[in-house]
């Protein structure tokens, strides 16, 4: 198993991200020695729940092979022929041109209905989170939203688009986001619940990407 240790935090904080990748979190003082006293002591947890990801892990491999020559796009499973097709319809050079023009078209439409204004609208390849509204009003999100069902870009859409009148989670920020996304709460449990299939599919996506790009030279 990897362990990545983290210092400088207030509380100490244990997370596996998944089976084989420890991330231990804590305070500047801890020295390596109380570093492994922490695996020593939660030595129990991290075996029980190593073997559930693992579990996890194995039972999405095995999703993701009953789909192969396919690809999730926009929430709907087709096959890679009508993906092409459908590319080709939109004059799109890959499967993230659709989304960044929904996303370019619907951040305007939105920041308009929301009265705010946002700087940039940019696409990411980070695994870490769906939509992100930086200090200063950027909007960055992830590919990982080419896969999901485009009721659910909306909601990422209206959620960082809060996010520039409310720079926190709080209950008037939540309030600001359900009186233009009122199935905000099923958006946000159906990307939860479907993050690790997004992530794998992006993953897959960079991968190949990444095997043409070398293939040039």
């Amino acid at each position: 198993m990897q362990i990545k240790i983290t210092k400088g935090t207030k509380r100490v904080n244990l997370r596996l991200k998944d089976s084989q990748t420890l991330h231990i979190s804590v305070p500047s003082y801890y020295t390596q020695n109380d570093c492994e006293l922490l695996l020593v002591r939660y030595r129990d947890w991290i075996t029980s729940t190593s073997a559930t990801l693992r579990d996890r892990e194995d039972k999405h491999t095995q999703e993701l092979e009953s789909r192969r020559g396919q690809i999730l796009y926009f929430g709907e499973w087709i096959h890679l022929q009508q993906l092409t097709e459908r590319l080709d319809a939109y004059g799109c050079s890959d499967m993230f041109g659709e989304l960044k023009v929904f996303l370019e078209r619907h951040c305007a439409m939105w920041a308009e209905r929301m009265q705010v204004r946002y700087e940039s609208v940019r696409l990411s390849n980070a695994r870490s989170f769906f939509g992100i509204c930086t200090h200063d009003n950027h909007l960055r999100f992830s590919r990982m939203l080419c896969f999901a069902p485009k009721s659910c870009i909306e909601y990422v859409i209206i959620h960082e688009l809060a996010h520039i009148r409310y720079k926190n989670h709080s209950n008037t920020f939540w309030t600001f986001v359900g009186e233009f996304c009122s199935h905000y709460r099923q958006s946000r449990a159906f990307l939860r619940q479907h993050t690790w299939l997004y992530q794998a599919l992006l993953k897959q996506e960079s991968a190949k990407t990444h095997k043409k790009g070398n293939q040039r030279f």
